[in-house]
């Protein structure tokens, strides 16, 4: 099916009615990822980083910027911990959390960025010049009990597991 979005998502991107061009690529955009998260986890994006990057830069306001940010942010971690990610995934992580207050979805932010910072957390260069990853619990515990303080009803699957995590 990639063939077919691509297609349509390179001709809107080319229109002339900006409107009427945002408000579609917007709509593949969310399509695609909406199929690639049927079961709520997102152990998948098939679409290239790229088209999710056009998305924030189309996106109309803060809830459709805070999607998209949340959208690259799991394509990122997805595609594991280069050097590249282990600088972006965090900061739109971050983007997202900032502006997805009060969505059915915040749910699905804080439980992925507690993930991520508790396997990943921060990186840096150690004397010798190595790249070292060292998790970072204490991130990972605070957004493990605000989804549990905040949204242990919004979804249970999540809570659970945030609170196995913090046990």
């Amino acid at each position: 099916a990639w063939q077919y979005y691509q297609k349509a998502l390179n001709w809107w991107s080319k229109s002339t009615d900006i409107d009427k061009a945002q408000e579609e690529y917007w709509y593949i955009i969310s399509d695609i990822v909406s199929y690639s998260n049927l079961d709520g986890t997102y152990t998948q994006l098939n679409i290239p980083l790229s088209y999710l990057e056009d998305a924030l830069q189309i996106a109309k306001d803060k809830t459709q910027r805070a999607q998209a940010s949340y959208w690259i942010a799991v394509k990122l971690s997805l595609n594991g911990s280069s050097q590249l990610n282990m600088y972006r995934v965090p900061r739109a992580f971050q983007q997202a959390l900032d502006s997805s207050h009060g969505e059915r979805w915040e749910s699905g932010v804080l439980f992925r960025y507690a993930q991520w910072e508790e396997r990943f957390g921060q990186s840096h260069y150690n004397t010798d010049g190595q790249w070292i990853v060292t998790p970072n619990y204490s991130k990972a515990l605070e957004l493990y009990t605000e989804l549990l303080n905040n949204h242990n009803q919004t979804n249970p699957t999540f809570a659970k597991v945030a609170k196995q995590r913090i046990e």
